[in-house]
């Protein structure tokens, strides 16, 4: 059986009770969400897991509506109930395609935005193909809200799935085919507020001949003070009725809302590629790269913008190092926050000289992934220009880890980072003073003796430890 439409289905539909608190919608204007996403099926001997983050972004939000972006990050993976990975062919289906073991891991997702109402509606949503095709995460919206003053409420609308059955070919060795049959499908969804909480069951059913397929299940979404749901918890059953033969396959569906250190994991940028990453190439295929970056609305921008960053400047001409740098500058103006950073990453080898301010600048962006890379590319260029200016970001509190990583490269390059981390110490941030003390185990000298002894004598746990192995890191190497 073809199971693919129908977890779509089931990932779009019982997901549906995701989006908004409601009464009102809580995404803010450029917010990044980021959500940890578990699909789970288990059918017969097999295992099937689609898991991974995905990210909304919300690039418009007014009284009229708000627009979501997804990337979808998530991957697919399955396994025999034994344990044993990429089982010789399998009877399960994500995506498009038979997972035979060939077919597992993260398929590449480009982003998908959606616009709604305020009342969850959708107003627009791309489509490439008449069957229902909600590709996994790609929502986290109601189709349908009710008035502010209901508690429950329900909807019906029908949807087009495709049943897929094997069969043996009895005039070839070990080959099969598929047989498919288009079906029809009523969906009723329930719906019901309790607080915080949104309750939603659905049931799908299709015809009864020659094959039936019934979905059953409910779950909630659980909302967050800002409005945005926080947790989704869904679980139920896909029954198959073909003849006499009656198949269950239980189906759960889980969403987290990450924060904090683990979001930051997600959204945390690639290092920029190192030597040994790098691969040259050829003056045609640079060109078309290029060419692809300079184009705003193009799908290849993200794939010309991946092989520009890893590929290898050394083996360009200065002219070809001109231009790259040039069209990598002028996407920084790109809307999409991931295709900035990602631009900002080929810009930390691929810069010019002239190119520095440009990624001093992105410092500033409105999001962490692009200022992280800016961070990381500034490290790797080891330009004096961008000392201060990683200094003074390390002092805001922001993105501390990756400001006092490049701070190091600086202080491996050049004489004189000493005197920009001293001041820092006074910082009013605990993690701040914390990677200063760090880099100060590694470069300080006797000059920073009193500003670390000061803070001795108020600091405690992490800090207090941190304080004193530098001190006697200082002092060692003094002797």
């Amino acid at each position: 059986m073809r199971w693919a439409w129908i977890l779509l289905l089931i990932s779009g539909a019982a997901l549906a009770a995701e989006v908004t608190v409601p009464t009102q919608y809580g995404w803010q204007r450029e917010g990044l969400y980021v959500y940890r996403v578990t699909i789970e099926t288990t059918e017969g001997r097999y295992r099937a897991r689609y898991a991974g983050p995905v990210i909304y972004l919300c690039r418009a939000a007014n009284p009229h509506g708000f627009t979501l972006r997804c990337y979808n990050r998530a991957q697919l993976h399955r396994f025999t109930l034994a344990n044993r990975r990429f089982p010789p062919f399998g009877v399960f289906q994500m995506g498009w395609r038979w997972h035979d073991g060939r077919s597992t891991g993260q398929k590449r997702h480009g982003p998908v935005d959606f616009v709604f109402r305020p009342t969850g509606e959708i107003i627009e949503r791309p489509g490439t193909s008449p069957l229902l095709d909600l590709l996994d995460p790609t929502r986290l919206v109601l189709d349908r809200l009710s008035d502010a003053n209901q508690t429950r409420w329900q909807s019906q609308r029908t949807a087009s799935l495709i049943h897929e059955r094997r069969v043996a070919d009895p005039n070839a060795v070990r080959v099969v085919r598929l047989d498919k049959l288009p079906l029809t499908a009523t969906i009723k969804e329930t719906f019901s507020r309790e607080g915080t909480r949104l309750h939603h069951a659905l049931e799908l059913q299709t015809a009864k001949a020659p094959v039936s397929i019934a979905i059953r299940g409910r779950g909630f979404t659980r909302f967050g003070p800002d409005g945005t749901p926080v947790e989704r918890q869904w679980n139920g059953t896909i029954t198959e009725q073909l003849g006499e033969a009656r198949r269950e396959v239980p189906l759960k569906i889980n969403y987290h809302r990450l924060t904090g250190a683990a979001a930051e994991e997600v959204l945390r940028p690639a290092a920029p590629a190192s030597r040994i990453e790098r691969r040259p190439l050829v003056a045609t295929e640079l060109a078309r790269h290029v060419a692809s970056v300079g184009q705003r609305l193009s799908h290849l921008r993200p794939v010309a913008l991946e092989a520009i960053a890893t590929a290898d400047p050394a083996k360009a001409t200065a002219q070809q190092q001109a231009e790259v740098s040039r069209a990598l500058v002028l996407a920084l103006s790109d809307t999409d926050p991931f295709i900035r950073a990602n631009t900002v990453r080929a810009l930390a080898n691929w810069a010019q000289p002239e190119a520095i301010l440009a990624l001093i600048r992105a410092l500033n962006d409105r999001q962490m992934p692009v200022r992280w890379a800016a961070i990381d590319a500034l490290g790797a260029r080891r330009d004096p220009r961008g000392l201060e200016p990683v200094v003074r970001h390390l002092g805001s509190g922001r993105e501390t880890k990756a400001a006092a990583n490049a701070l190091g490269f600086f202080g491996r390059a050049m004489p004189g980072l000493e005197p920009h981390l001293i001041p820092l110490l006074a910082s009013k941030h605990a993690h701040v003073q914390l990677e200063v003390i760090k880099l100060l185990g590694e470069f300080g000298t006797a000059r920073s003796l009193p500003a670390l002894t000061q803070l001795q004598s108020a600091a405690k746990g992490d800090l207090a430890k941190g304080v004193n192995e530098t001190l006697a890191a200082i002092r060692r190497r003094g002797k």
